[in-house]
């Protein structure tokens, strides 16, 4: 399960043993938006779905800025996780871009939601329009962070274990 908190919400995308078994997803408005309101929501769903792994937004790079309350809210996640024995992965946008890149010139965030509208033909509903200096960002734009930890998720993980079993072999 990949979770992306945003200012007025979170975007999450649950799937089974493949990016491409997509079980829910969806953008969650929350009446509190504090670390508690985002862990409530984030408690309903590991007891719905079970899910093994969350995967989570990363801050650590060098020239990310992150407001404390974000940090709180995804420190926050990440404890609740920890708490229900589940695996947590954190993914900065630094290393999303590095994964998109072989499939988009246009590592923004705009570029790679039409990446991801084309994988998953049903996120098209969901596409906002291109940015510009004036315009803030869409409430839906959140999903498509999700998925891309996701995807995100599915690549490093894939190569972290394709690089493991090759160091075994040698």
């Amino acid at each position: 399960m990949a979770i992306y908190p945003n200012s007025r919400g979170l975007g999450f995308v649950l799937c089974g043993d493949t990016p491409n078994d997509i079980i829910s997803r969806g953008v969650g408005s929350l009446s509190i938006l504090s670390p508690y309101g985002y862990v409530s929501r984030l408690r309903k769903m590991i007891a719905r779905y079970r899910p093994s792994v969350v995967v989570l937004k990363d801050y650590y790079d060098a020239g990310v800025v992150v407001s404390p309350r974000v940090r709180k809210i995804i420190e926050a996640m990440e404890k609740e996780a920890y708490s229900n024995e589940l695996m947590v992965y954190r993914y900065s946008r630094k290393h999303i871009r590095k994964v998109f890149e072989p499939y988009t010139d246009n590592t923004n965030k705009y570029g790679i939601s039409l990446v991801l509208s084309l994988w998953y033909p049903d996120l098209k509903r969901f596409l906002a329009p291109p940015r510009t200096l004036t315009t803030p960002e869409s409430y839906r734009t959140v999903v498509f962070d999700a998925y891309s930890l996701l995807y995100c998720y599915f690549t490093l993980s894939h190569l972290n274990q394709k690089q493991n079993n090759e160091n075994t072999n040698n």
